[in-house]
């Protein structure tokens, strides 16, 4: 069926192993995919999470932040280089951010979050401080924000026309709320119908994200 909707066959998806939290893993995908000689065409940058607690990441740094924006800022910067060359070539490359409007519920950019956690000491003080799901995955979205921003100033200072752009994609009914309370995620289940009436099902919320990455006028 997918390949009869959209032209594409299975020999044509390659799927590689991705833990956007842990950079090791991001370094692990980037030296496997230049070895493959695969060219980026387009970057979409989609992984989230919404975390209930607070939780470090294997390099020491918040879940949520090292997730939603360090393993996404790492990624572009391994994956730059091959960005560059298609676009030498005379390709059109882009880099495709998905962000939320939440991130405008805060007026800065709280850097005592994006710290990294070394020490037995630091740990426990960072574990201690206080911590609510819904401002966590705000602020790592503002991170996207400014990332965006300055990686387009800096591209079209080094003389590139790669686009870079962020784009929210409205309320979609995803799993990214699987890790709430048991009673909310219950009644997502019970409600979904319902909810599917005023939100986006995960096909729908992909729309403006395939259109970012392929419409020729934003390229």
């Amino acid at each position: 069926l997918a390949q009869e909707a959209d032209g594409v066959g299975e020999d044509q998806l390659i799927f590689l192993p991705l833990d956007v939290s842990s950079q090791a893993s991001v370094r692990s995908f980037a030296e496997r995919f230049a070895r493959m000689g695969l060219h980026t065409e387009a970057l979409i940058l989609n992984a989230g999470v919404m975390l209930s607690s607070r939780t470090l990441s294997v390099d020491g740094i918040e879940m949520t932040m090292a997730s939603n924006h360090f393993g996404h800022f790492l990624l572009v910067q391994l994956l730059l280089p091959s960005l560059l060359a298609a676009e030498r070539a005379g390709r059109r490359p882009r880099i495709v951010v998905v962000g939320s409007n939440m991130s405008y519920l805060h007026d800065g950019f709280d850097f005592s979050e994006a710290v990294q956690v070394l020490t037995p000491e630091q740990k426990d003080a960072f574990m201690k401080k206080p911590y609510e799901l819904f401002r966590a995955y705000g602020q790592s979205k503002l991170a996207n924000t400014h990332f965006v921003t300055e990686l387009a100033r800096r591209l079209k200072a080094k003389g590139s026309s790669i686009p870079v752009n962020q784009i929210h994609p409205g309320e979609v009914l995803t799993e990214v709320m699987r890790d709430m309370h048991p009673a909310i995620v219950f009644l997502q289940a019970i409600f979904k119908p319902v909810a599917l009436g005023f939100m986006k099902s995960p096909r729908q919320g992909s729309f403006c994200t395939v259109h970012v990455a392929t419409a020729s006028e934003l390229a």
